[in-house]
Parts: structure tokens; sequence; C-alpha cells
């Protein structure tokens, strides 16, 4: 599952692992998606994690287009629509929320192994570099800002058979990012369902590694291939490709569940 020459890093036992001391970034702490609310409430439910904060940030802001915006809304109301999250820990209320600047002011930074960014966020790569075992992120985190996501789109669109999901990993040593885990999953027909499939499986994907750091008290990382460009959503020549394909497939789909119900 993970590619690459493991170059592990060792973090010296200075006091026992358990519990793991995590922050998450958030850009906001109302609506937040069904993944995020499912990895905070796998963390509260585990005593081999200590969440100690939710720590906001500021959002990542970029200039989208009004078309794929209004085009990515309406696909997420007809095929994109998700159940309210349900299972909230009880001690989800009672989570320590504070900002940026206070944490980098005051002593919490300290008192934390690594933090969890799940919003795409504006933010210094090196901010929590000093932490034990660092700051890490998820690869779907750049293809979104903070009003409009387009992770799953390019992959629709360019017809690739799979997803990748790579979860990354800024730690000492000037901030480099390097690969913590990754995985390919089948790319789904509608990129909006491709994208929240990828981010369900990003929560088991996520606490593997983190019960591999308790376990271990290290992580093993390796160089990233190649630096990505962040994506950027599909131009309306693009979308309007896509959008002809869903309708297509929906038909598709539509005629042989309709084949079945006449047999």
């Amino acid at each position: 599952m993970d590619a690459g020459a493991a170059q592990p890093r060792k973090a010296a036992k200075t006091r026992p692992l358990a519990p793991l001391r995590i922050a998450v970034l958030v850009d906001r702490l109302d609506d937040l998606q069904n993944w995020q609310l499912a990895l905070i409430d796998r963390i509260l439910a585990d005593d081999r994690f200590c969440l100690q904060a939710m720590i906001l940030c500021p959002a990542r802001q970029t200039a989208r287009s009004t078309l794929f915006r209004l085009a990515s809304w309406l696909e997420r109301a007809t095929l994109g629509r998700q159940p309210p999250y349900r299972r909230l820990h009880p001690g989800f209320r009672g989570i320590a929320v504070t900002t940026l600047e206070a944490t980098l002011a005051g002593r919490l930074s300290s008192e934390l192994d690594l933090v969890l960014e799940l919003s795409p966020l504006d933010l210094e790569p090196r901010t929590f570099t000093g932490l034990r075992f660092g700051s890490w992120r998820f690869s779907f985190l750049d293809a979104a800002d903070g009003q409009v996501d387009w992770f799953g789109y390019d992959e629709v669109i360019s017809g690739q058979s799979a997803t990748e999901l790579a979860i990354t990993i800024r730690h000492s040593d000037g901030g480099q990012e390097e690969m913590l885990a990754s995985a390919r999953f089948n790319t789904k027909f509608s990129a909006v369902r491709n994208g929240d499939f990828i981010k369900e499986r990003a929560v088991g994907l996520v606490l593997r590694e983190l019960h591999k750091v308790v376990e271990t008290g290290s992580v093993t990382t390796w160089p990233l291939k190649t630096t990505k460009a962040v994506t950027e959503p599909p131009r309306p020549r693009q979308l309007s490709t896509y959008l002809t394909g869903l309708i297509s497939a929906l038909f598709m789909r539509a005629r042989q569940a309709l084949a079945l119900r006449l047999k």
C-alpha cells in the first residue's frame, strides 16, 4: 500500500506514548463533514489517544468560477447528499476549542505530539513541524478551498481507473513534506461520490497510522515521488464534457434498473 524505500524516523521515548496527544486543525466548527466527524469520534473513543483541542485556522481562499460552484452544488444535492452524522461521542462537546494565534502564543503546542489537518488551510508549512510527530494532512485537501471542493473530478474526467489517497507529514528538518501512507481505490462514476468515498477511507487509513505511532514510538516515511501541482477545478469545457458523461451514465443505470424490474 505504501511506496518507496522505507526511511524510518524514530522519536526518542522521553515519556510513555499512550495516550497520543492530538489536535485537529479546522477552518470551522459548524457544518463539519461526515468524515471529519467520524474521525474525531473514533479518536475520542480510543483511550490510546487524547484529543487535546480543535484549533481554528484560516481557510485557504481562491477565486473559483461561479459555473463550477453551481454545478458542484447541484451534483451534491442530487447524488451526494449524506444523512446527518449521529454517533457523536459524549466527549465531543467537551473538546477544547482555540485559535491558531492563541495556540502559537501559548503552551498548547508544547503539550501536543501531532496535529491532523482536516480542512484546506492557509497555513505556513512549518507551523507545527516542531511537534514530536509533526503535522499530518490528506492529499485531497489540495483540491479544495474554504468554499468549494473539487477533489475527485480530475480522476473521473481523465478516465483514471483508480483514485489515490495519500497522507503526508511535515516534521523537523525544515518542514519538508514526506509520504506517510497511501492507497488507491476504484474511481466512481460521479466525482462527488468519488471524493466522498475516498474521504471515508481516509478515516481508517489515518487511524491505522496513529495506532502504529502508539505501538512503535516512531513514524516511517518516504520521499514524495514528485511535487504534484495543486489540482485546479474543471474548466468550463471540461465541466461540460463531464456533465454530459454523468448524465449518460445515469441514463444507462436507469435503463438497466428498469430492465431488471421488467424481467
